[in-house]
């Protein structure tokens, strides 16, 4: 579990300490800092992974097989998805929405990046189990699909083309990374 000092723009919620657990219910917090419990909604079509860009190219079966070991989450604007050092528990990718990532634990930190429709996020940390290098946050409301850790895990060991999509895919976002330049 993983304690910080959120603010949200708002003074009477400014200092208010918080507990974030990633995991498999969403703990959400909306703009007044008030956690609000949800129903983490049924698990995502085949077609719908069909259209994101880590999945595009897989098999029918294959889409069936991620979708059946991910879920489909939705966080309203305002809503931390996690916090930079906590243990990273999920990988996300963005369906509907725009997630923003800064550093430290305050959302009016400086944006580092922006998440849309088909990107995904939380994918190094879950991948090499480190621990998360920056927050994010739903900038609009935002549905993603989440895949634990430990889903993942059994889905590349038991689907190896998988693997080597998402191989494919983290290669060239490192690429990419590497030639951004530094601020």
């Amino acid at each position: 579990m993983l304690r910080g000092v959120l603010s949200h723009g708002d003074p009477r919620v400014a200092s208010r300490r918080v507990s974030i657990r990633e995991g498999a219910t969403p703990l959400m917090y909306s703009t007044a800092g008030r956690p609000n419990r949800r129903r983490p909604l049924p698990s995502p079509s085949a077609a719908l992974l069909a259209d994101v860009p880590l999945f595009a190219g897989l098999s029918k079966r294959q889409l069936r097989r991620v979708a059946g070991a991910s879920e489909e989450v939705r966080y309203s604007a305002g809503t931390i998805v996690f916090l930079q050092d906590a243990a990273a528990a999920n990988l996300y990718v963005v369906i509907e929405g725009t997630a923003r990532v800064f550093r430290g634990f305050t959302p009016s930190a400086r944006t580092v990046r922006r998440f849309g429709p088909g990107e995904f996020f939380g994918d190094l940390a879950v991948l090499s189990g480190g621990r998360r290098t920056a927050s994010v946050i739903a900038e609009t409301p935002l549905t993603c699909i989440r895949l634990s850790r430990s889903a993942l895990d059994r889905l590349l060991r038991k689907e190896p083309d998988i693997a080597v999509r998402v191989i494919h895919v983290l290669a060239a976002r490192m690429s990419e990374l590497v030639r951004e330049p530094v601020h």
